[in-house]
């Protein structure tokens, strides 16, 4: 999360010093609504204070404003999803995703299904499942509980 949080930052200032084409705002936009989605369930998890998420939440709020901003004085649509063709947003292959998830799981104790869909939506929670059972087959996370509290987490040595 700390690490996705600086590449957005850090891509916000290069953009705001260098003024480059609004084309790449949605990329910067896209890793923000990724960002929304940890803040969820850091919350969630009760991973950090409540108020704290507010203050982040409220902080990548303004960076969203201001490059739906810009896009939107540049006559462009402030709506990432309408910046590209249908299927084109983000595609994570599945060891990529597998990785994204461990890296997820490597910061938090546990995750839910639901949780990671906020997280990556381009992904259906079907093969959310699938990587999950793949990776509890590879022996590398557990699977606790059933049906609606079912929990994924690393596993313990």
């Amino acid at each position: 999360m700390r690490e996705l949080g600086l590449d957005a930052l850090e891509n916000f200032i290069k953009f705001k010093k260098t003024n480059p084409s609004p084309k790449f705002i949605p990329e910067i936009l896209a890793d923000v609504e990724v960002l929304d989605g940890f803040f969820e369930i850091a919350k969630n998890q009760n991973w950090v204070s409540e108020a704290e998420i507010l203050k982040l939440k409220q902080e990548y709020s303004m960076v969203r404003k201001e490059l739906e901003k810009i896009l939107f004085e540049s006559g462009r649509e402030p709506k990432e999803k309408e910046q590209r063709p249908k299927g084109e947003r983000m595609k994570i292959s599945t060891s990529s995703r597998k990785q994204k998830i461990l890296d997820i799981l490597k910061q938090g104790d546990k995750i839910q299904v639901k949780d990671l869909k906020t997280i990556l939506p381009e992904t259906s929670k079907r093969t959310l499942r699938r990587d999950f059972e793949k990776l509890v087959k590879q022996g590398l996370i557990q699977r606790l509980g059933e049906n609606q509290e079912t929990f994924y987490r690393l596993k313990q040595e």
